[in-house]
This record gives structure tokens, C-alpha cells and sequence, in this order.
């Protein structure tokens, strides 16, 4: 009697294969992995390499094993989110729920002013605002109307986009505007 085998790598006995070179593995993500929903609205890398999400049932950030949920006890509830953009270093601009929150992986507060449709950070610690349709600054906590033609933009601003090499743009009722510093 003669008996043969054949030595293959253990990935062969676990059904898993080494994919062939030059592709890509893929990791899957979801509620198991600490996401807050299975539902992801958007992603976003702030400048310290932290990766956050915003999901349908909230908000989470990367911790490079597990995802960790922003939630009651750290400033923002487990709500729908509605946009995120990073603001200065390490921290996150979010619109949750029925506001702006300002935070990082420590906590977030919410940001006092209301009826804020959209944000961003247009310069260090400079934000624009749209609320009400209207532009608005804020520095240092003071926020302030636009100081621009208010014909063109009050109650006529409907979106604030920053673009990947920084420049603000404000979607108007009758056109597309940049902000040149």
C-alpha cells in the first residue's frame, strides 16, 4: 500500500487564496467592525491621517483595528450624517441631526449658531457659513454676514464646497462663485 499527499499552503485548506500579484485585497467593513450603520454617506481623512465616516446612524473614526463611535456621551447623538469636512489638524466639522458639530476623537460640542445648512474651513480657524440661504464668516467664534454684494447672495447661497487643494466655492442661486484670498 502506498499512500501520497501533496504538501499545499495552509491558505488552500482554509479556502482562502493569495490573490494573484498586482491585484488589490479589499477589507470589509460594517456595524461588526464598529461602524455605526452598514450605511456609509461619507468618508473623509483629516490632515493627522485619521480616517472618519458619517453613516446613517451616526458617526465613527478609524482607529486602525476597529472603528470608534461618536456618541452621546462624547458630544454628538446617533444621528443621520448630513455632511462632514475636516477643520484645522485633527478635527471634524459635522452636520448631524439638526446642527453643526466642531470635534475630534475626544469629543464634540455643538456648534451654537442654528439653522447652518453648510460649512466650511476657508482659511486656519476661518469658517464660512450658509445659514438661511445667506453667507456668513466665522473667526474666532464671532459670526459675522458676508461682507459681499448681499443682492447676490441672501437668501439665494444653496451649497459651500472646498475643493482637495483648498479654494472655497459657493453654489448661488445663479451661478457657481470661487473665493480668491
Amino acid at each position: 500500500l502506498t499512500c501520497a499527499f501533496t504538501l499545499a499552503p495552509p491558505q488552500v485548506f482554509a479556502g482562502q487564496q493569495d490573490p494573484p500579484t498586482g491585484e488589490r485585497k479589499w477589507v470589509e467593513f460594517t456595524t461588526e467592525s464598529g461602524l455605526p450603520s452598514d450605511h456609509v454617506y461619507f468618508l473623509n481623512e483629516t490632515k493627522d491621517g485619521t480616517v472618519w465616516v458619517g453613516t446613517a446612524l451616526g458617526f465613527a473614526w478609524y482607529d486602525g483595528y476597529r472603528w470608534c463611535r461618536i456618541d452621546t456621551p462624547r458630544g454628538l447623538r446617533g444621528e443621520r450624517v448630513w455632511g462632514m469636512a475636516s477643520y484645522s489638524r485633527d478635527s471634524m466639522m459635522v452636520m448631524a441631526g439638526d446642527g453643526l458639530y466642531v470635534g475630534n476623537r475626544h469629543g464634540f460640542h455643538r456648534f451654537q449658531v442654528k439653522n447652518i445648512t453648510s460649512a466650511l474651513e476657508y482659511s486656519e480657524n476661518k469658517l464660512l457659513l450658509c445659514i438661511h440661504n445667506s453667507l456668513y464668516t466665522c473667526i474666532d467664534g464671532q459670526v459675522e454676514p458676508l461682507l459681499v454684494d448681499s443682492q447676490l447672495t441672501r437668501g439665494k447661497t444653496y451649497a459651500l464646497i472646498k475643493s482637495d487643494v483648498g479654494k472655497a466655492y459657493a453654489v448661488l442661486q445663479n451661478g457657481l462663485y470661487r473665493m480668491d484670498s
